[in-house]
């Protein structure tokens, strides 16, 4: 069932589910060089909770990402981006997304909350995409665009777009 197609609450069983690392995927895209080449890539999830509730506006996520995980496919990129310059996945190695509010709206279904990235909390929204039950779980796809700046990733401005493109794929399992 699409989530953003109805007001009703989506044929997800209400209760807590533990998110599945190996059946989530995080996919970023964003533009550099001054816009002309789109680089593609992925950041691993090491762990979350999900909350269905009866009423969707109680319902929760929290999600834990690994920064050194981030990948591009060309290892230099990802080697500078996992350092100092961008992510400095040494000094802050662990990243998060704690949901503050589901809403449903003129957009659909979206979910706010606050991202920590670099050390730096910023808050984002995400819209909801589809929302299903599984044979042990549910699994769900939200959209957002980051603000990069916004969370302390502020390296090569002008030559790095500041938004981020995301799309993640979450797999849970009832708990």
């Amino acid at each position: 069932m699409t989530i953003d197609s109805t007001t009703t609450r989506p044929a997800i069983a209400a209760g807590r589910y533990t998110i599945d690392p190996s059946g989530t995927t995080v996919r970023f895209a964003v533009k550099e060089m001054w816009g002309l080449v789109t680089v593609r890539g992925t950041i691993g999830v090491t762990g979350g909770a999900i909350v269905v509730a009866d009423d969707p506006a109680a319902s929760s996520v929290r999600v834990a990402l690994d920064p050194a995980s981030f990948a591009s496919g060309n290892k230099r990129r990802d080697k500078d981006v996992t350092g100092k310059n961008f992510l400095d996945a040494a000094a802050y190695p662990e990243m998060g997304f704690t949901s503050t509010r589901v809403a449903y709206g003129r957009d659909g279904w979206t979910m706010t909350g606050m991202l920590t990235t670099h050390g730096v909390t910023a808050p984002v929204t995400l819209r909801l995409v589809e929302g299903r039950a599984t044979p042990d779980g549910c699994a769900f796809t939200a959209t957002a665009v980051v603000d990069r700046t916004a969370h302390g990733v502020s390296k090569a401005a002008g030559f790095i777009a500041r938004e981020v493109t995301v799309t993640i794929d979450v797999t849970a399992r009832s708990v």
